[in-house]
């Protein structure tokens, strides 16, 4: 389907999930290519290249972060923001992105502007909360991160960084006790293996 037609938004998704679910990474980067290539670019194509650059940022494991993909994550999100900015997803994502490129600052000013735009997003909870574990501000972690938990209960990452902030503020026994809760619920989960 996506060799007759490889402009086509849905066909560029179900060759990109197939590639990913087959840890073709590097068919997924050759893929990602073709997109940026397409003209005119339209919003459906930028959601993609910011989901595939997301994809091949985070590493072929959690412990791996590549650079230069989450700067792609940043320009297409940063495109998508000023193309929607009414699409909250596309914000969470170019901060998602500064905060693993070390643009802290920026990432602080953006999230309180959406956290006073979306008071009970835990999205917007959890990258905040990364970014005061990142700082080692611990208690204002855990008040964001236990927010979160409180309006997305299964928010597996919003768990991790608790237990990382807790453990910050020597409660061992909380932190262990949120990365008890994500292995009874993933067992594999590959970060609550590492913490």
């Amino acid at each position: 389907y996506y060799v007759n037609n490889p402009t086509d938004p849905t066909a560029i998704r179900f060759k990109l999930q197939f590639e990913q679910i087959s840890g073709n990474r590097g068919e997924v980067a050759n893929v990602l290519r073709n997109v940026e290539s397409i003209r005119p670019l339209t919003g459906e194509h930028i959601v993609i290249l910011v989901d595939g650059y997301r994809y091949l940022a985070q590493g072929p494991t959690d412990q791996t972060v590549d650079k230069q993909s989450w700067e792609k994550v940043e320009h297409w999100a940063r495109q998508l923001v000023e193309q929607s900015p009414e699409m909250t997803a596309a914000r969470i994502w170019l901060a998602d992105a500064m905060l693993a490129l070390g643009k802290d600052e920026e990432v602080k000013e953006m999230l309180s502007t959406l956290r006073e735009q979306y008071p009970n997003s835990a999205d917007v909870e959890v990258l905040l909360g990364r970014l005061y574990t990142q700082r080692q501000q611990f208690d204002q972690a855990r008040e964001v991160l236990e927010s979160a938990i409180d309006s997305d209960p299964e928010n597996m990452q919003a768990r991790l960084l608790l237990a990382r902030a807790l453990a910050g503020l020597s409660m061992a026994d909380d932190a262990l006790e949120q990365v008890n809760y994500v292995l009874d619920k993933e067992p594999k989960n590959v970060g609550a293996h590492a913490l």
